[in-house]
């Protein structure tokens, strides 16, 4: 009787303890969507006028939820987001930032810059998370800023006879303008 039982809860164990969801007779729905994955993004441009692609990897179900600057924030209407949603195409212009969403993939672009290094983010969203892309591009090297060539001297005096004064310079791609 006691090698009846023990043999009647081991049954119930084993039985128990089986994995539904590896059950090959639940049908998989081929059509059920799938989740738009959005990653964090960042990107570098030179000073110089540029374009840059992110791929997202699907065409519906993100949107661009805003663009900001330094100094300004672009927001799109509901119904401009309810339409990226929908894989419709969105273009935009925050300053000195383009952006232009086709499809799966956004085309940021970035104009000339002739001052300080400057920043941009473009924050993606879907029904239930968000992603960042963060821009960065160079500043202009103009000498405004400290020593960025490496002079041998900062200042020189010249002498009423005419006698050359040099200067050298540790860095190298520098003009005079």
């Amino acid at each position: 009787m006691k090698k009846l039982i023990f043999m009647l809860m081991a049954v119930i164990c084993f039985t128990a303890c089986s994995n539904d969801d590896n059950d090959p007779q639940k049908p998989i729905n081929p059509e059920q969507p799938k989740a738009v994955e959005l990653n964090d993004t960042t990107l570098t441009f030179e000073l110089n006028a540029d374009t840059a692609t992110v791929n997202i990897g699907s065409s519906e179900g993100w949107w661009i939820e805003e663009i900001t600057t330094e100094e300004d924030t672009l927001k799109p209407t509901a119904e401009e987001k309810q339409l990226m949603a929908g894989g419709g195409a969105y273009e935009a212009r925050c300053q000195w930032v383009s952006m232009k969403r086709n499809g799966s993939s956004i085309e940021v672009a970035v104009d000339d810059n002739v001052y300080k290094e400057r920043t941009f983010k473009i924050v993606l969203a879907t029904a239930d998370s968000t992603a960042t892309i963060t821009g960065v591009q160079e500043e202009m090297i103009t000498g405004w800023w400290d020593d960025i060539i490496g002079l041998s001297t900062k200042t020189v005096t010249l002498n009423g006879a005419g006698d050359p004064a040099t200067v050298t310079t540790e860095g190298k791609h520098w003009w005079i303008t």
